[in-house]
């Protein structure tokens, strides 16, 4: 069985309008308002296969743009998108070959809702993550921890 969730404090200014879960458990969008501003979140959990993983982020864009959610301007995506974008530096050990069929469908993700990786363009040439054990943790696993940690959040749950 497989799940995402999207962890809100108590005490946290946040009213959630809306709600969108995959049936798979895949992905979960919540159109939030944080502080009174209009926010969209987003967890996902990828598939490993590339011609999963393609069909999956053409799936997810579609489904925020059907539901006109790509219109609102703050939005923060988190999860396991299971393909690093530069395997040379989000990557260690096994194959370092981009898998560019599925690179370009994330790049359509970030372009078309205007996402933008904060970590690396943080830390464009540091390869880890200060106090994640990297054999435990790969960068995608830490994103969702920043994006909950960020929030500092208590336990939420929709599947």
């Amino acid at each position: 069985m497989r799940g995402v969730a999207i962890l809100i404090r108590n005490n946290f200014d946040c009213t959630v309008e809306e709600s969108i879960v995959d049936s798979n458990g895949r992905f979960i969008i919540l159109k939030a308002f944080i502080s009174g501003d209009p926010t969209l979140l987003v967890n996902i959990y990828a598939p490993n296969w590339d011609n999963e993983l393609v069909i999956f982020n053409r799936s997810l864009l579609q489904t925020i743009a059907t539901n006109n959610l790509d219109e609102i301007e703050n939005i923060i995506v988190g999860g396991d998108f299971n393909c690093p974008l530069n395997p040379v530096v989000d990557k260690r050990g096994g194959s370092l070959i981009p898998r560019q069929s599925v690179i370009s469908t994330i790049e359509q993700l970030q372009s078309e809702l205007d996402l933008h990786d904060i970590w690396q363009i943080k830390n464009p040439t540091i390869r880890s993550i200060p106090g994640v054990n990297q054999t435990l943790w790969s960068f995608q696993d830490w994103t969702i921890g920043l994006f909950l940690i960020l929030y500092r959040t208590t336990f939420i749950m929709l599947t």
